[in-house]
């Protein structure tokens, strides 16, 4: 249950090179801080390598 508290979830795209593109899938709190993200990518924004799926900022 919510209880009135506003989360929001939002959906990326990133083109590379013109050529390919990716997704990421973002869940954020009532003051807009990254909860979660659903993330395909080898590698994360760091370039430490993930799992693909779900994965904690």
């Amino acid at each position: 249950m919510n209880l009135g508290k506003k989360h929001t979830i939002r959906i990326g795209e990133f083109k590379l090179f013109g050529v390919a593109s990716h997704i990421v899938i973002t869940g954020h709190d009532e003051v807009g801080k990254q909860i979660w993200e659903i993330n395909g990518l080898a590698t994360g924004k760091d370039g430490i390598t993930k799992s693909i799926g779900l994965n904690s900022p």
